[in-house]
């Protein structure tokens, strides 16, 4: 069976239930923002991505949704959740990985992916947040950051709730989600960033993404990209530098660069490969002068 997209998301606090804050207990999450990923592993620990869109072909992933993807296949214990689990494919876990469409988080600091949910589908029904918690932190993944846990209703007030700074950004939160133990959940977010969805974030482009990309990517800013201050074009292949940089780019300029990052992933990688050609072939020059 295909992983299909099935996820509960987040409600603007303007269209919550009528009476969603009257009862139950509810846990306190910052708004991080981003793109949503479910991910599914199989007995043979075989890992299968999707987005609303569908599964994502082996390989060829949104080019904003590529480092948490990596990373939840280098981290994740295929053989805790095996052994934890009757069914390890009756889970299936979103995660969000984190963009840059408004807020300068420290991606440098920050993880790839923070783990929001999962579903239970041999129970039918969404795990609650303490064990979600516990279910990503015990695979070796990250979870969203919670700011309160188990208020009562009675104590909540969330029209008026004070957001508090980002825990990966020196500013205010973008919102915050007020999730009930068991049920839904209703985000409080702040202006501009109401309309804001984790499952299909407004991206951006700009008119001229190679004149974007002679004077953003530079032998600078390509090392640094690279993960290593001392390492050069010269010591990591063309091809591998394409990949680590731009799924860089489209994660901490999304809202720059989303658009084309997006809509046309294979010009995307092109503009990208050509720059840093270019940019090696100037280092070479000045390097034999």
């Amino acid at each position: 069976m295909g992983l299909m997209w099935d996820y509960r998301g987040t409600t603007p606090m303007a269209d919550r239930p009528d009476g969603f804050f009257a009862d139950g207990h509810f846990w306190v999450r910052e708004f991080v923002l981003g793109r949503a990923v479910a991910v599914r592993m199989d007995e043979s620990g075989l890992l299968t991505f999707a987005g609303p869109e569908g599964e994502f072909e082996a390989g060829e992933p949104p080019w904003s949704l590529r480092r948490a993807i990596e990373a939840v296949r280098s981290n994740l214990d295929r053989d805790r959740l095996r052994n934890a689990a009757d069914d390890a494919g009756a889970y299936t876990f979103y995660l969000l990985a984190p963009l840059s469409i408004g807020i300068e988080y420290d991606f440098d600091s920050l993880p790839p992916a923070l783990g929001v949910d999962i579903w239970d589908g041999s129970a039918g029904e969404y795990t609650t947040l303490d064990v979600t918690e516990r279910v990503f932190e015990g695979i070796g993944l990250w979870t969203a950051p919670t700011i309160e846990r188990e208020v009562p209703a009675r104590d909540l007030s969330p029209e008026s709730y004070e957001l508090p700074r980002s825990r990966w950004a020196d500013e205010q939160v973008a919102g915050v989600v007020f999730r009930k133990k068991h049920g839904g959940a209703v985000r409080h977010a702040r202006t501009p960033f109401e309309n804001t969805t984790w499952e299909s974030p407004e991206s951006a482009g700009v008119p001229d993404f190679d004149e974007w990309l002679r004077a953003h990517l530079t032998a600078d800013s390509a090392r640094s990209l690279l993960e290593g201050t001392d390492q050069s074009l010269d010591s990591v292949g063309i091809e591998a530098a394409t990949d680590v940089i731009g799924a860089a780019l489209a994660q901490r300029r999304y809202k720059s660069v989303g658009q084309i990052a997006d809509s046309d992933p294979k010009r995307f990688r092109t503009a990208i490969r050509d720059r840093l050609v270019e940019i090696r072939g100037t280092e070479a020059s000045e390097t034999a002068s």
